[in-house]
């Protein structure tokens, strides 16, 4: 239901009946329902035209790596003609809490954190699977890449006088975020250079198949040469645990085929296929911060990606902005800046509630039309990256009114 805030017919009201809600209006909702596992979509139903009481014949089997840390969401959306689809509710499903006492459940959960309210009959099914899996392949997909001690480069000492490490600067980057350290951050001499910088953050999405790479590239030169990399140092962040800080010393390697190379795993048998000298060494600690965060934000391009983070900031998002602007008094003072971010985040819990302005269609139009416009503006660079497919529910919708999340996963070593 839609009404729910305002209106003198709204259903709740004092004296009706909320147990059968009308079918009768022209404000009807044609709802379709996402299900997001560790904040990635995987699932997505068909639409259910102008009901209020939608049934779905749907269900998906996904494979997870660790129930305990394991979080279902099941979003329920409006889909509207020429206007971003509203979130209706949010079931949020922690598989740990919600399987306390059996391997599969189902029964009403209530939708929170939207637009409208009401039920969702939901069972989730869980079937083991007899395997052991390191504590580094446990991880979710998404995260983001913290680094956060200083990083320092040691030159061997052979390789000292033809590899000037003054006259460089560092890039350090994952497939979907890149962060430039100019040489004026670090002390340097002829055989190491420290970088002193303050926590990087990178996010990442599809981390098993991702790098971090660390690129050591010429500070001068003209046109395509101009910060080509001299040297690289790569580690791969199926190796890391999530939630770990881990000091990693990764070897710093040239070659004729810099970017060839960046997309290899560097062990004894990469020698085979590639020419590479190891000249030194990289070290710094680093940390996998599970789950999406605020820096996602700007890189949530794609629909799947932008439902997924508004699912997110429904849920944890918006209220960790809340407690981080709740001690913007604590020195006594609220500056120019923190007014700012008060306002910006009051602003933002109205729009995305269709509160405030938001609540008036010609402006959620509006904000539709300039998106589209944005996205197709010439010039606008692809990111070339290939994100993970989800599934669509195919075939005939009338049925039961369970949606089935059928999930598998891993015993994992104690």
């Amino acid at each position: 239901n839609l009404k729910g805030a305002s209106g003198a017919a709204r259903e709740g009201q004092a004296g009706q009946d909320t147990d059968e809600p009308s079918e009768q209006g022209n404000n009807l909702p044609s709802g379709y329902c996402e299900i997001i596992i560790n904040d990635d979509l995987v699932y997505k139903t068909r639409v259910k035209q102008y009901t209020s009481m939608p049934f779905f014949e749907a269900g998906t089997e996904v494979f997870i790596r660790d129930w305990k840390e394991t979080v279902v969401r099941v979003v329920v959306r409006d889909s509207r003609l020429r206007e971003k689809d509203p979130i209706l509710g949010i079931v949020h499903l922690p598989l740990q809490e919600i399987l306390t006492e059996s391997s599969e459940v189902t029964r009403l959960f209530s939708i929170q954190e939207g637009v409208g309210f009401g039920r969702a009959n939901i069972s989730v099914l869980f079937k083991a699977v007899d395997a052991k899996l390191p504590r580094n392949m446990l991880g979710w997909d998404t995260g983001t890449v913290e680094v956060l001690k200083p990083i320092q480069v040691t030159i061997d000492p052979e390789h000292q006088e033809s590899f000037a490490l003054k006259s460089h600067t560092l890039i350090v980057s994952t497939t979907d975020s890149t962060e430039k350290i100019g040489s004026t951050v670090g002390e340097s001499d002829n055989a190491r250079v420290t970088w002193d910088v303050d926590k990087i953050r990178l996010p990442v999405y599809s981390r098993y198949s991702s790098s971090l790479t660390f690129d050591v590239g010429y500070k001068g030169g003209l046109g395509p040469m101009k910060g080509s990399a001299a040297a690289l140092a790569i580690q791969w962040l199926q190796d890391i645990p999530d939630d770990e800080e881990v000091e990693v010393k990764l070897p710093l390697l040239v070659s004729k085929d810099v970017k060839t190379l960046r997309q290899n795993y560097v062990n004894e048998h990469a020698a085979i296929g590639h020419e590479y000298t190891t000249i030194g060494y990289l070290t710094t600690t680093i940390k996998i911060d599970s789950g999406l965060d605020p820096d996602h934000e700007k890189y949530a391009k794609s629909q799947a990606r932008r439902h997924a983070y508004e699912t997110y900031d429904h849920i944890e998002g918006q209220a960790i902005i809340a407690e981080r602007n709740a001690h913007a008094g604590d020195d006594g003072v609220v500056d120019k800046k923190e007014k700012a971010a008060i306002e910006a985040a009051h602003k933002k819990q109205l729009l995305s509630r269709q509160r405030g302005i938001a609540q008036f269609r010609p402006y959620r139009t509006a904000v539709w039309m300039k998106e589209g416009i944005r996205r197709r503006m010439p010039g606008k660079k692809s990111s070339g990256k290939r994100e993970r497919e989800y599934c669509y529910e195919v075939g005939s919708m009338s049925g039961i009114t369970d949606l089935f999340a059928s999930i598998a996963t891993v015993k994992s070593e104690a």
